[in-house]
């Protein structure tokens, strides 16, 4: 059973007002204001750590040699749904084809090769644009960090404000060991899009 009082929790928001407001909402939750601490350094680190596990936790064996990280999988997860979407009906006339099979045959069949079809560049493109650009900073090193103690109250005080990610530590070993949320939570298929969007017209940029 783990101690929490030797638990704490870390959380990283986007700008001073809405770290500030933060704190306003976890000592309305309860928490005392000797147990809250505002952008301290080694708190930062502590979200740094935990950004870093919680990145390589969710990295995954691929095609090739580089590791998929989540970015790339939900990349893949979006644009490859969609590009079987429209792989299947684009295929759709060709199954008016007479090629030795029956009509439910060659429908069968067409929409089977435009589906792979459709998914296989979406899986290129969703996993190439959708990872993390090496220029992007982390949630941490961009963020302010606010770290309380545990508790119920103080951890939905700390979401309601929609942190960049919030984690628990422990204070005994100094490192992040659960992570709670991440900015990527609260990216649904429209936001996976436009970060796919940003990272291709950062590489046209680029060129």
């Amino acid at each position: 059973m783990v101690d929490t009082d030797r638990l704490r929790l870390v959380a990283v928001y986007d700008s001073e007002v809405t770290a500030r407001r933060a704190v306003d909402s976890v000592l309305g939750a309860g928490a005392s204001k000797a147990d809250v601490r505002f952008n301290e350094p080694l708190d930062r680190v502590v979200a740094l750590q935990g950004e870093m596990r919680d990145e390589i936790d969710h990295s995954g064996a691929g095609p090739g040699v580089a590791p998929y990280t989540k970015e790339a999988a939900r990349g893949v997860a979006v644009v490859g749904t969609i590009g079987a979407v429209v792989g299947a009906i684009v295929a759709l006339p060709f199954s008016a084809i007479p090629f030795g099979l029956p009509f439910w045959g060659r429908l069968l069949l067409v929409e089977i090769v435009g589906v792979i079809f459709g998914f296989t560049i979406g899986w290129v493109i969703g996993s190439g644009f959708g990872a993390r650009r090496p220029q992007e900073s982390l949630a941490a090193e961009r963020g302010v960090t606010v770290t309380t103690p545990v508790g119920d109250n103080i951890r939905r005080a700390l979401l309601s404000n929609s942190p960049l990610r919030l984690d628990i530590y422990d204070t005994t070993q100094g490192t992040a060991y659960r992570t709670i949320a991440t900015e990527d939570d609260q990216l649904g298929a429209s936001g996976v899009a436009r970060e796919i969007g940003k990272h291709i017209a950062s590489e046209e940029r680029d060129d």
